[in-house]
């Protein structure tokens, strides 16, 4: 009785070695390597499926070897295990890249979630309110950015969190950071079964081009006024 226990845990763990292997293909990209190991992990799990068949139904006169399958499970486990353990070292190197990326640009990238709250920050964030990201880490956003600041942005979350994408540009009062008129990007993150679990916002600093436009704008009606100026002088010269 104690051989197909063995057998049958050792299948199990083999197979569930197989599928985690496969797992990492979206993290990794490595996909061809992955499917390669994981095929290799369940052709190792048929030999011990093939044993088990037979001891159930009586087709063998020569019981598998308890001490054999003993040492096979303790394979099985090990590869489990190291399995298991290359998980977080993938996902860490993934989520340092990412964060690298998103450190490089010049605007705000963050994610937050349903509540509100913030889950992930790049390091312009730093510049912008003078906090470090694990200070904003967990905050609701409405703390950071201040009230009148999330009065602007509040519907916008809200349409976001409903599903849809948005954006806007508008003049941004931040409670710690100084007051910038803004471009941005609010981007809903929609689970498998169609539940919006937060949002990816992407928020550009637009002053400095706001006031160029503002410049422009100033001269074009400069302009305008004294072309209507000169216009009413030459018609009095032609009147007289």
């Amino acid at each position: 009785m104690v051989v197909p226990i063995i057998l049958g845990i050792s299948i199990l763990l083999q197979f569930v070695a197989a599928g985690l292997v496969l797992r990492l293909i979206n993290i990794t990209g490595r996909r061809l390597a992955w499917i390669l190991i994981s095929s290799a992990i369940v052709l190792m799990a048929i030999r011990p499926c093939i044993s088990l068949y037979r001891l159930l139904s009586g087709e063998t006169s020569l019981p598998p070897d308890p001490i054999v399958e003993l040492v096979a499970l303790v394979i099985s486990i090990l590869m489990v295990i190291g399995v298991g353990l290359i998980f977080p070292y993938f996902i860490k190197r993934q989520e340092k890249v990412l964060q690298l990326i998103t450190d490089s640009l010049p605007v705000l990238i963050s994610y937050i979630d349903s509540e509100m709250r913030f889950r992930f920050n790049n390091k312009e964030y730093e510049e912008w309110f003078g906090h470090p990201k694990s200070f904003l880490y967990g905050k609701y956003v409405k703390d950071v950015i201040g009230d009148k600041a999330f009065e602007k942005v509040q519907k916008h979350f809200d349409n976001a969190l409903s599903g849809k994408k948005t954006t806007h540009e508008t003049w941004m009062p931040y409670k710690d950071g100084r007051p910038r008129y803004v471009h941005a990007e609010f981007i809903p993150d929609i689970g498998e079964q169609g539940k919006v679990k937060g949002f990816f916002a992407l928020v550009t600093d637009i002053t400095e081009r706001k006031k160029i436009e503002k410049k422009l704008m100033d001269h074009q009606v400069h302009l305008e006024d004294l072309v209507n100026h000169r216009t009413v002088e030459i018609r009095s010269i032609n009147q007289k």
